[in-house]
């Protein structure tokens, strides 16, 4: 269990963390070369009283900007970074990113899979291992990782504790709960072999989010190279515009 935990979560690491390495490392080559480079370029231009092109102006005035305030900039990046990572130590810090999760176009759908799987295969665990519902549902709640969630299964338990069943207080969460969850959850209720079927449930989830992790590292790729493509193109253009002007002047 704690294996296949380990697996999916280091996979959407993974997909998450290739993206963000690149555009870190193009950001930073691109602050190097204004602070460096571009101010050569500047110089160069005004020494030869050439005409500067728009996007070689843009290139100007940002590596202007950087290099007169490229602390303030820090000091800002630094302050927003502190700011929010001490905001999600908080509990509603933590409710408001848990639930971003949930709402982030494209990545939702993976995190929402990922909680489902989560839930089913720790309640599946427990049950199996002889724990009653309604502890297993509070056992569940704390490691589920997400506040949405967990506030849900809380609220699940407190409607099995009266006397409903866990499919029919996961069906007023239709956003967040899969109609497919619901249902599945309540064929094991009826049949009394829940633990089975949440089984069956935690293999189809943890299978799916696989896939989306995959089409979705296939997707990010020629997006990342597109926008990488027209940022270096952007630079090159500026910076070997006016070379090419001088050049032809010559």
């Amino acid at each position: 269990h704690a294996e296949r935990e380990y697996s999916l979560t280091h996979k959407i690491r993974g997909a998450f963390t290739y993206p963000a390495v690149i555009l870190t490392l193009f950001l930073v080559v691109g602050v190097v070369m204004m602070i460096y480079i571009v101010p050569q370029l500047t110089l160069m231009l005004e020494e030869l009283n050439q005409e500067i092109p728009f996007t070689t102006k843009v290139l100007i005035g940002t590596s202007e900007f950087l290099k007169s305030y490229i602390w303030l900039v820090v000091l800002i990046l630094v302050a927003l970074i502190v700011g929010l990572w001490r905001g999600i130590k908080t509990e509603k810090g933590r409710i408001l990113l848990d639930r971003f999760k949930l709402r982030i176009p494209i990545f939702k759908g993976i995190f929402q899979k990922v909680y489902l799987a989560r839930f089913s295969e720790n309640l599946r665990t427990l049950l199996k291992g002889g724990i009653p519902i309604l502890k297993a549902l509070d056992i569940t709640a704390i490691v589920i990782g997400n506040k949405i969630y967990e506030n849900i299964i809380k609220q699940a338990r407190e409607k099995v504790r009266k006397g409903e069943t866990i499919s029919s207080a996961f069906s007023a969460y239709p956003k967040e709960i899969t109609p497919m969850l619901s249902q599945m959850v309540g064929v094991g209720e009826k049949t009394a072999q829940l633990d089975s079927i949440l089984e069956k449930v935690a293999i189809f989830y943890k299978e799916e989010v696989d896939r989306m992790v995959a089409n979705m590292t296939q997707l990010i790729e020629p997006f990342m190279i597109l926008i990488l493509g027209a940022g270096v193109g952007f630079l090159v253009a500026s910076i070997l515009m006016p070379i090419y002007n001088i050049a032809s002047g010559i």
